[in-house]
């Protein structure tokens, strides 16, 4: 009986270590504040699509689709005083944006 009970033990510990970690926060999203949103959301377009998926809706794909579609429309010209924010950035900032505030996530 003793011998069953250690080995049932060994496999449940086996088990609970092949579980998939997750963080209450991304690592990735960790660094916003000192690196920026946009280059953030670059990297998540390289490295981590699913969570790209999750944050925008859309793939990387559709989204550059959607960008050569409406990115002349929003483009907007530098100034003297300060650089205009990218076509991409405004796309960005906007699809998530609706996705926000379409369900309060």
């Amino acid at each position: 009986m003793d011998r069953k009970r250690r080995d049932f033990c060994a496999v449940l510990l086996a088990l609970k270590r092949e579980e998939k970690k997750r963080w209450w926060v991304r690592p990735i999203f960790q660094k916003r504040r000192s690196r920026g949103a946009s280059i953030l959301i670059e990297e998540m377009r390289l490295s981590d699509t699913e969570s790209y998926f999750n944050f925008f809706r859309m793939s990387p794909q559709l989204f550059d689709n959607l960008l050569s579609i409406v990115g002349p429309v929003i483009a907007k010209k530098d100034t003297n005083y300060r650089d205009s924010i990218q076509p991409k950035d405004r796309l960005a900032l906007t699809l998530r944006y609706v996705k926000v505030s379409s369900n309060g996530n």
